[in-house]
């Protein structure tokens, strides 16, 4: 399984992030002299706490609050996200990079996930059944001019393990009907 990150701070300001990708896709390609790839993906939009990030998904209509409050995009919609981000972008390099997710990657090999590492600040208060009220501020502090920044409360992350539990459970699936398959092969008779 492969785990991709996708920085879209980083595409908006270098729009580099197609030719990491791209020549990561093709020699995988090459090495193995197939036509799609046969790993599970996991692509994950990062920095979704980040304003840049967290305006753009909420102009396409794409955040929701979820059963806890926690502000995200829904895993159906992440692939629509990944999508919308990869041609806002403004540059060429993010339409390539969405083209080369698609043309080196089977369909149902991909799964998107929109993440945070940090996630949003939450106030104390409380809502009426005692849990947070979760905040549109980020939950990171500091000078924003180049100098130090903290974690300004509990880090509250968002999609972070669900990529790893998904390549987990593919790869394993992916083994055991490999496994199943050779056995039977293996039991039947011989010409």
């Amino acid at each position: 399984g492969i785990v991709y990150m996708f920085d879209p701070i980083r595409e908006f300001q270098n729009g580099d992030t197609y030719g990491h990708t791209f020549g990561m896709c093709v020699q995988l390609a090459e090495k193995l002299q197939v036509g799609r790839l046969p790993q599970y993906v996991a692509v994950c939009v990062t920095k979704f706490d980040d304003d840049r990030v967290f305006h753009r998904a909420a102009a396409a209509g794409l955040v929701f609050g979820d059963a806890k409050g926690t502000l995200r995009v829904p895993d159906r919609l992440a692939a629509e996200f990944f999508e919308f981000i990869c041609k806002d972008t403004g540059q060429a390099n993010g339409l390539h990079l969405l083209e080369a997710v698609r043309n080196n990657f089977r369909p149902r090999s991909v799964r998107y996930f929109v993440t945070s590492a940090v996630g949003f600040s939450a106030a104390s208060a409380g809502d009426m059944t005692g849990g947070p009220i979760l905040r549109r501020d980020p939950n990171i502090q500091g000078s924003g001019q180049g100098g130090p920044q903290q974690v300004r409360e509990q880090a509250r992350p968002i999609n972070v393990l669900e990529p790893l539990l998904y390549l987990v459970r593919n790869v394993r699936r992916g083994r055991a009907l490999q496994e199943m398959r050779e056995r039977m092969t293996a039991d039947r008779p011989g010409p």
